[in-house]
């Protein structure tokens, strides 16, 4: 099996991603006990072994029995993996089952293994959170029936067959996207590279002709990048949107070209855990220019989705810096910490990112450095203090893991299905 592959293996880390689905055939009773051949909702989870994001291994939590949480069926699950002993690092998405500081499957892992892991919760979900948010308070919330409600975003799902407007306005402004190398546009799906085009086109005021009968891609509540790239794509369009409307339509249209993209792209390129805390400075800065109408309803989303604020990771990033002062700091910092101990603390202790400094431009002035929010990465822990000092004159090499759980969401669940029997549900639906 796939798990036996791994079995004795040393995983220093592990991403997973779940999602609920209707496609599981079970034998399910009846109102009169008869039991039938139904399809169930089950949640079913992936879990990938990082930094190669190859496929590890899969399973379906079991029910929580009250007062159990699904989160800690989740961890329960992870825990009983064989490398877990040797884990550092957890990735996953931002959702609060995943992060609660409580009672999150992150918080569960950690208990049960008695000591801290580095979590590494995906940077482009939480880029994605803005956008969604930005779109519910300006234009109206989303729904499962007809996908948006309100009158701008309700029209994204037929944009594709909206005639092209020859004489749409570019929209310029912000800053530039950054290069994509060539390992990177490789592995890029046709929608990305899609909407990378389409972003300098539209800011350009010119749309080639290969992008004027194009089709978006199928809009996803669970993921947003074919929200955004339908929104931009509208703005090409003969959409008849007029008034207030056609006004907001352009304020989507320009944080979508001056602020999601430009952070999806970057984090696309840029997906270091080291590189992650300088994402949050993108962000702050680019956030510093936007309308007052945006800055109030995402700045508390940019503050929640701040996990790379957390001092171990900043203090990881500092440690790589090619700036002598930054590492100075960061060993600072960290000698400050062990008060004298050869070997740093790793115990269990509540993750709360500390509040951000909105006009911070250095990872040092990020968050305010206080010393009971203050931890040492789990990378550098077990470092002697010796050897942490040299950091001082020799950047550290970091950890080469990603800020993104997109290898784990390659596996969908559907390769669950494939290699599950019938099962049998004693519970009448």
């Amino acid at each position: 099996t796939d798990e036996a592959k791994h079995e004795g293996e040393k995983i220093v880390g592990m991403s997973y991603d779940g999602r609920r689905d209707k496609r599981t055939r079970a034998m399910v009773p009846d109102s009169f006990g008869k039991m039938r051949m139904r399809v169930i909702t089950e949640e079913h989870e992936s879990v990938t072994e990082e930094p190669s994001g190859q496929y590890l291994a899969h399973f379906t939590p079991e029910p929580p029995v009250h007062p159990e949480k699904p989160a800690e069926k989740v961890a329960e699950a992870l825990y009983e993996h064989d490398s877990t002993e040797s884990l550092m690092l957890l990735g996953g998405d931002s959702c609060n089952t995943n992060t609660g500081y409580k009672g999150g499957t992150h918080a569960h892992l950690e208990r049960k293994l008695g000591r801290r892991l580095f979590w590494a919760i995906c940077n482009l979900h939480t880029n994605e959170l803005v956008l969604r948010h930005l779109i519910v308070a300006l234009d109206g919330p989303t729904s499962s029936d007809t996908g948006f409600t309100g009158p701008v975003c309700c029209l994204l799902s037929g944009v594709s067959t909206m005639p092209f407007n020859p004489k749409f306005r570019g929209i310029s402004g912000g800053e530039d996207l950054v290069s994509l190398p060539g390992d990177v546009v490789k592995n890029m799906s046709t929608d990305q590279k899609a909407c990378y085009k389409l972003v300098q086109a539209v800011k350009a005021g010119k749309l080639p002709p290969e992008l004027q009968d194009m089709k978006c891609g199928r809009i996803c509540h669970a993921r947003w990048l074919t929200t955004a790239e339908c929104i931009i794509f509208m703005w090409t369009r003969e959409h008849g949107l007029t008034g207030k409307n056609l006004k907001l339509l352009r304020l989507l249209v320009k944080f979508c070209l001056e602020v999601y993209f430009p952070l999806y792209f970057a984090i696309k390129v840029k997906h270091s855990i080291v590189d992650a805390p300088y994402h949050i400075l993108t962000s702050l800065r680019i956030l510093r220019t936007q309308p007052k109408c945006v800055k109030d309803v995402i700045t508390f989303y940019v503050r929640k989705g701040a996990w790379y604020a957390h001092p171990e990771c900043l203090l990881l990033s500092l440690l790589a810096s090619s700036n002598s002062q930054d590492r100075l700091f960061a060993v600072n910092q960290i000698l400050k910490l062990r008060n004298g101990d050869e070997y740093g603390d790793n115990s269990v202790r509540p993750r709360v990112t500390p509040k951000l400094n909105l006009s911070a431009t250095s990872l040092t002035n990020l968050i305010s450095w206080k010393e009971d929010e203050v931890q040492e990465p789990a990378f550098t822990w077990s470092i002697t203090t010796a050897e942490i000092q040299t950091f001082v004159e020799t950047p550290y090499k970091p950890p080469l893991f990603s800020s993104h759980t997109q290898s784990t969401e390659r596996f969908p669940s559907i390769t669950f299905h494939n290699k599950c029997n019938i099962t049998v549900v004693n519970e009448t639906m």
